[in-house]
């Protein structure tokens, strides 16, 4: 499944580039081709989600899910801009700049 799935994401950038649609509309797709696989799965696991979690967490789930869609639109356009490598070196920079920064970010007194 880890080789499916990363075989999946490793040709993300091809296809990305070769599709004559803006950035943000791909990634909205992207994000209701996952919702409605998440609810496909749940409905054959026949699990319920869980409501009262999703009420009580209902602002860092939309905050986390607007950085995650702003993430693919601007690593999509990074595709349409430069070779697929360096947009993917790029992306997987970021973490880094995240360790690098957190100090200055967070500092405490």
């Amino acid at each position: 499944m880890n080789i499916i799935a990363m075989l999946i994401f490793g040709t993300l950038g091809i296809f990305i580039s070769k599709i004559d649609l803006p950035s943000s509309v791909i990634a909205m797709f992207r994000s209701l081709i996952g919702t409605v696989s998440i609810g496909l799965f749940m409905l054959i696991k026949k699990q319920k989600p869980d409501l009262n979690a999703i009420r009580k967490n209902a602002p860092y789930l939309l905050i986390s899910g607007i950085a995650l869609g702003f993430n693919w639109i601007l690593l999509f356009e990074a595709y349409r801009y430069t070779s697929i490598p360096v947009a993917t070196l790029c992306y997987y920079m970021a973490p880094v700049f995240v360790i690098i920064l957190s100090p200055l970010v967070l500092k405490k007194s």
